[in-house]
């Protein structure tokens, strides 16, 4: 729900959390790579649910294909092994945490844990928890890498003018990071600074292709209309994946197949997203955008298929708009009310707390029952905490005598 909103309202209509924008994090698979857990023992517990795969002579298939890879060209880790390693990290760095809460380094450890289970569940409640944990201790003066962890957390939230300034004080206390280059750029597009974020964006691709970056820019091509060139900078970061983790491949399987998907290419779209349902069997983003792309092909029996236990576990109303759509196409009236009214309420609940990460997809959910003035509120709401081009022009389509 979140991700669609922090990185822009591109998602498709009930997939808010899986289109272009999203802020799935590329580097998830990074932070929950078996060489970190390996080389820290207090991740023995995880590190025993974890078995790598075999991995091939060259690290990375250097050949950009038109086409999903399958596990024997790239492999990667099983979701579950993935996932139960990730939750290890972030259970035994919280014992960590709770023996030292006040130590900036035990904070380090488990904001960014957390930070990644975030990432991958596009969770608010977590990324406020990643916020929560930063700011603590010496509230007043948190290292450079605590406001550096602040800013992505704030930027999960769709807080894109906080995470600036949590960058600007990370640059004060000396921190070097790229990533704060990086995610400027990124927040500066969110605010609609259009000029200075593509310019940025663009130095950064040509001083440093790698997977982050060109799956930062592809989004901000596809935004900008350049489907082609999109496509081609998903399908370059493919090439440039050196470690087993299935986030990222099934992360870049999404965006090809919306793009198809957006382009009317239904069987190529879902060629791309069932190949990224495979690699990311418990993704959420994942499992929305298959269910998208198989609801759109007319096969509502299996979106429902799909969205049902993501629903039960994790009830967020993009979520739910999206099994609710399904429900009405597969005629099940009934069930397709019940779900939207459960959406609401969902949204009556996440709003105060987690405005601005969850306004589209509540607008999208007042839409589909017919409040239009709650749609306005909401919609209202996303594009001022991230007036992008993609923001304003969703809002638009939903209600075109919007400004």
């Amino acid at each position: 729900m979140h991700v669609g909103v922090t990185a822009g309202l591109v998602g498709l209509a009930g997939c808010g959390d899986c289109g272009a924008g999203s802020r799935a994090n590329l580097d998830a698979g990074t932070a929950a790579d078996t060489a970190v857990v390996a080389a820290d023992t207090r991740h023995a517990d995880a590190r025993k649910a974890y078995v790598p795969p075999k991995r091939p002579p060259l690290a990375a298939p250097h050949r950009i294909l038109k086409r999903p890879r399958n596990q024997a060209e790239l492999p990667t880790t099983d979701w579950a092994s993935y996932s139960t390693n990730v939750r290890g990290q972030m259970k035994s760095t919280r014992a960590a945490f709770k023996a030292a809460p006040v130590s900036p380094a035990s904070r380090r450890q488990v904001g960014w844990r957390v930070y990644t289970w975030a990432e991958l569940h596009q969770d608010p409640a977590h990324y406020a928890e990643v916020v929560e944990i930063a700011s603590g201790g010496d509230a007043a003066l948190p290292g450079a890498e605590l406001l550096l962890m602040r800013a992505e957390g704030n930027f999960g939230l769709g807080r894109a003018k906080e995470a600036l300034a949590d960058l600007a004080g990370a640059e004060i206390r000396g921190s070097k990071s790229r990533r704060i280059q990086s995610l400027r750029a990124e927040l500066q597009w969110h605010l609609n600074r259009d000029e200075a974020a593509q310019k940025a964006m663009r130095d950064e691709l040509a001083a440093r292709p790698g997977v982050h970056v060109l799956g930062r820019v592809g989004q901000m091509e596809w935004e900008l209309g350049n489907v082609e060139e999109a496509e081609r900078l998903f399908a370059t970061a493919e090439t440039k994946i050196t470690n087993t983790a299935p986030a990222p491949v099934a992360w870049l399987s999404v965006q090809r197949g919306l793009l198809h998907l957006e382009q009317g290419r239904t069987d190529e779209a879902l060629k791309f997203l069932r190949a990224a349902h495979e690699r990311g069997t418990g993704y959420p983003m994942a499992i929305a955008a298959l269910s998208r792309g198989e609801l759109t092909a007319g096969n509502p029996g299996r979106a429902i298929e799909l969205m049902e236990p993501l629903v039960r576990d994790w009830p967020q109303p993009g979520h739910q708009l999206l099994l609710a759509q399904a429900y009405k196409a597969a005629d099940r009236s009934e069930d397709a009310l019940r779900t939207l009214a459960d959406a609401g309420r969902a949204c009556e609940g996440l709003y105060p707390k987690y405005k601005e990460a969850v306004a589209a997809d509540c607008a999208e959910v007042a839409i589909a029952r017919g409040n239009s003035a709650g749609a306005r509120t909401y919609g209202e709401a996303a594009v001022a905490s991230s007036p992008s081009r993609a923001n304003r022009a969703r809002l638009a389509a939903m209600m075109p005598s919007a400004p």
